[in-house]
């Protein structure tokens, strides 16, 4: 009886689609949180509707569909070959990152710990480590 067994090396070129999938599902809540909040203020009538405010409230919105639609090119094996997937998982990765520690600041200034709510931080945050975490577990094969 033969006990031992032989792998074959692992060479993963997708990351796990269920980290990708969180990502995604980050990036969704960050556009889904801005259009909370913008949206409440025109309903309850503090913002008037003008172009520039509506603009203000679809454009985040359609950069965050941008966002969520990154991650799943990497679980596609021809896509992920590809370096800009992983190099845009990068990016928003630290784009998110900078974002949250704008959204987050406001707590040194002596802000109510609820308004923080009301800004990008703790969204952007949660899209922050899921992109990290994508782009970390990303692997490219090697020659």
């Amino acid at each position: 009886m033969d006990t031992e067994r032989t792998h074959d090396p692992i060479t993963r070129t997708t990351s796990p689609a269920w980290l990708a999938y969180t990502a995604s599902a980050t990036g969704l809540l960050l556009g889904a949180a801005h259009l909370t909040v913008t949206a409440g203020l025109l309903l309850s009538e503090t913002q008037n509707p003008t172009v520039g405010y509506l603009a203000w409230m679809l454009v985040p919105v359609l950069i965050a569909l941008a966002i969520a639609a990154v991650p799943l090119t990497l679980i596609d094996p021809r896509r992920a070959r590809s370096p800009w997937p992983r190099r845009a998982c990068g990016a928003i990765a630290v784009l998110t990152a900078a974002l949250a520690l704008f959204g987050l600041s406001a707590l040194a200034f002596g802000a109510a710990p609820l308004s923080l709510f009301l800004g990008p931080g703790p969204y952007a945050l949660a899209c922050a480590v899921a992109f990290t975490a994508l782009t970390l577990s990303t692997r490219v094969p090697r020659p």
